[in-house]
């Protein structure tokens, strides 16, 4: 009886630890945006799931047209997102500011321009 209670204590400690280090960070979750490039006007589809770890570290990824990509070196300071993206030919750093459950900001790299979406979870 007593190795059942430790277990479920252990348990609860552990849930409450990961549900700590995400709800404390504005970034976590799944996010759908539309990036629109500076230069010719085109928009494509988004979509960034970030996640962090029990020590609130975080990390992600990015699916669009060209393919899902890893980030690196997500950051959230303050209100400010950072990362980059690098795969083949296609690179680029993104500062996106959090809102609530909106998102905004600008990316620039292989290509340049604007971000805007809000968060699905």
């Amino acid at each position: 009886m007593k190795h059942l209670l430790l277990a479920f204590a252990l348990g609860i400690l552990t849930m409450a630890c990961v549900a700590r280090a995400d709800s404390g960070n504005a970034a976590v979750g799944t996010w759908n945006c539309v990036a629109t490039d500076r230069d010719n006007g085109d928009t494509a589809n988004w979509t960034m799931v970030i996640t962090a770890d029990s020590g609130g570290n975080l990390s992600g990824t990015v699916t669009g047209g060209p393919g899902q990509f890893t980030m690196v070196n997500p950051v959230l300071n303050g209100n400010t997102l950072t990362f980059q993206v690098a795969s083949g030919n296609l690179s680029f750093s993104a500062q996106l500011t959090i809102s609530g459950s909106s998102i905004s900001g600008t990316y620039s790299g292989s290509a340049n321009g604007t971000v805007a979406g809000d968060k699905q979870s």
